[in-house]
């Protein structure tokens, strides 16, 4: 064990969030041992219950500030779920179909995108391209107009669209535009007014510079082990409908407690969010809106990561388990997904999860 290993074990002895000693708080000690991680907060509903929030180690290491469960976190791509659960809202309002054309709801758009259909963009099979990817967006010193318009609409195709399936942030960047179209409210408000306020999401909100509850982000060092401090990323690039939410555990919880019980959209529309997607070849894609859906065994699990300099989240849901876990950590960490974490933890409170 080097000497950062044993200063970083002697740190974590006087962390509040291990002083209870049970089999999760043991191993989320492990994990962040192990990983490196400064902070994280975790969340377990089981049978549409709240069974444990809580915080370990810190959201700020200058200040030595406690992660807890109240703590504010960056959930990157996970953001995409409110955005998925917003549209299949509308289109219970009667004000949209995820078959319909994307040109019915947005001005200006390129004339190959003409085909594009709601539901591609929900399922990642528009074609076309992430936006994040091109060059423009890598410049440090970008100046953008708020809604990326410009930058967005100069996107081609990489495929024709439902030929394939490819990851694109431009998809649920439009998304957003969509629901203030067809809503008539800002993204913002919608999701306040829709999702937040209603279900008692306080801390859930777009993502503020110099939010004094949000955690600090870190990367890790070259040397692997030794975080410090992220670059804070433009909030024009990075905090729109594909990635800027934040929130915390016990929100996160309360938001996947009101899903499952049928308060936010109906079950028919959770059916279709957490169905598998079909390409035009007939081949089938383990994505649906907004999360990746798979079968491990008899157990069928939805799911989805968020990354970016400073954060690592993750929310599952193991659908026939009744258990739903989330993972709040404050450092990205190259090849960790926090679903490991997750997944560990859900075996703890369902045996039988793989």
């Amino acid at each position: 064990m080097n000497f950062h290993s044993i200063a970083l074990s002697c740190l974590f002895l006087t962390i509040p969030g291990f002083a209870r000693g049970d089999s999760i708080d043991d191993l989320i000690e492990q994990e962040i041992m192990a990983r490196h991680i400064p902070g994280l907060a975790v969340a377990v509903v089981q049978n549409g219950k709240m069974v444990k929030t809580q915080g370990y180690g810190y959201a700020d290491l200058n200040s030595k500030k406690s992660a807890t469960s109240q703590t504010v976190f960056q959930l990157a791509s996970v953001t995409k779920q409110f955005v998925a659960t917003g549209i299949m809202s509308l289109v219970e309002d009667g004000k949209l179909s995820t078959d319909a054309p994307i040109t019915r709801f947005l001005d200006n758009l390129p004339t190959s995108w003409n085909g594009i259909t709601i539901r591609q963009l929900l399922t990642h099979t528009s074609g076309i391209q992430d936006y994040l990817g091109s060059p423009a967006a890598a410049k440090t010193d970008l100046q953008l107009d708020p809604q990326l318009t410009k930058l967005v609409r100069s996107m081609g195709l990489q495929f024709q669209p439902g030929d394939k399936w490819e990851y694109s942030n431009s998809n649920y960047l439009l998304l957003g535009h969509v629901i203030e179209r067809v809503s008539g409210k800002s993204y913002d408000r919608f999701l306040v007014d829709r999702f937040f306020r209603p279900f008692g999401m306080a801390s859930t909100r777009r993502r503020v510079v110099g939010d004094p509850a949000m955690a600090v982000g870190y990367v890790l060092a070259a040397d692997g082990s030794t975080p410090k401090e992220a670059m804070f990323l433009p909030p024009a690039l990075w905090d729109n409908g594909d990635g800027g939410l934040v929130s915390t555990a016990e929100d996160m919880a309360k938001w996947d407690i009101a899903l499952t019980s049928g308060r936010v959209v109906s079950k028919p529309s959770i059916d279709e969010m957490y169905t598998r997607v079909v390409l035009n070849g007939g081949k089938v894609q383990d994505y649906g809106y907004a999360m990746v859906v798979h079968v491990v065994g008899s157990h069928r699990i939805i799911g989805h990561g968020g990354s970016r300099p400073g954060v690592a989240a993750n929310y599952t849901r193991w659908l026939d388990d009744g258990t739903s876990i989330v993972v709040l950590a404050n450092v990205k960490v190259g090849g960790n997904d926090p679903y490991q974490i997750a997944r560990r933890i859900a075996g703890l409170y369902a045996a039988a999860i793989p």
